[in-house]
């Protein structure tokens, strides 16, 4: 499958899934009064948005390396190029995903209120590690180039 294309379709499928973890992850927060229910739920839906985004990002990172040209290459300077443009655009997918995670998450802030210290900081661990694990995919494609 083309590179771009590919890109195009694991960037629109994670949002999609980015959209739908939030809906549900609202829902179950809006009409749960059982605390201990609602923060087992709520922790396992954080797990699998991590997973899912991690998939992705590593998906489209998986995507764009093979491109890499070698360097005995006869074209090495042409391919070089067209990996450079194809891994940007790669980045700027993974740039924007991590742009809809902190919206996701800003938008989800006040409903955390309701939750305990000890997932407010597990919530909190996770957008961390969400984060760190965009800025390394980044840096995984870039850094092939650099």
């Amino acid at each position: 499958m083309d590179p771009v294309r590919f890109i195009n379709q694991v960037a629109a499928q994670g949002a999609q899934n980015l959209r739908a973890y939030e809906t549900h992850i609202a829902e179950n927060m809006r009409n749960s009064d059982n605390m201990d229910e609602l923060e087992s739920k709520f922790t396992s839906q954080c797990a699998q948005t991590k997973v899912m985004i991690q998939e992705k990002a590593n998906q489209i990172v998986n995507a764009v390396i093979p491109y890499y040209p070698n360097s005995w290459d006869p074209n090495y300077w042409e391919k070089r190029q067209y990996y450079e443009q194809l891994a940007e655009y790669a980045c700027a997918h993974i740039d924007h995903m991590d742009d809809q995670f902190d919206g996701t998450f800003s938008r989800l802030k006040n409903l955390f209120q309701r939750l305990s210290t000890w997932i407010r900081n597990k919530v909190t661990q996770v957008y961390t590690a969400v984060k760190g694990f965009f800025r390394g995919a980044v840096n995984r494609i870039r850094g092939w180039f650099s």
